[in-house]
């Protein structure tokens, strides 16, 4: 879930004379996007016999990308000293990290209905559906000038919840 993630790669000339007006494009996974108008793409001019040079990109990722490693793919377009056109098509990896993701699957009042002026529990349970596991989790609740509600407290204390646990928060 992040936007303009900077991404460099390394294309290096193991031919045996310069490539010149190279030109690159990347081919995105499922998950990933070019951050705006051709930020998938990049012009790299000469890359003389034996060097090296950086295409930068500019990716988003979605929300709920799988964590693991997902294969991109390079498109590079080149000319030979003859002015020769070539293509090739050359893989790489995205590596992913998990990450906890949290969601309330369940609010709920004891007693179930609130009348003025008592006083009522408010449980929350919330549950990890991301791929790591979530330490030190706790929930709080916001006061809202709109409504008439005081909490005792506003923070309350989970802990660790593995991917697919479920905690549960209780505020009065």
């Amino acid at each position: 879930d992040l936007e303009d993630v900077e991404l460099t790669l390394t294309v290096e000339n193991t031919g045996e004379g310069d490539a010149n007006f190279v030109n690159s494009k990347i081919n995105l996974p499922l998950g990933f996007t070019p951050s705006n108008s051709y930020s998938d793409r990049a012009n790299l001019g000469i890359i003389k016999e034996g060097e090296s040079k950086s295409a930068k990109f500019f990716i988003d990722t979605d929300k709920y990308l799988q964590a693991g490693i997902h294969r991109g793919e390079l498109y590079l377009n080149y000319e030979d000293e003859n002015g020769l056109k070539s293509s090739e098509r050359i893989t790489f990896d995205l590596p992913v990290k998990g990450k906890p993701l949290f969601q309330v699957v369940e609010a709920k009042t004891v007693p179930e209905e609130v009348i003025p002026g008592s006083s009522v529990q408010l449980g929350i349970t919330l549950q990890n559906f991301g791929s790591e596991e979530g330490q030190e989790t706790s929930i709080r609740v916001f006061e809202n000038s709109d409504l008439p509600f005081n909490f005792d407290e506003k923070t309350n204390f989970i802990g660790t919840l593995k991917p697919g646990e479920s905690g549960r928060g209780i505020f009065t």
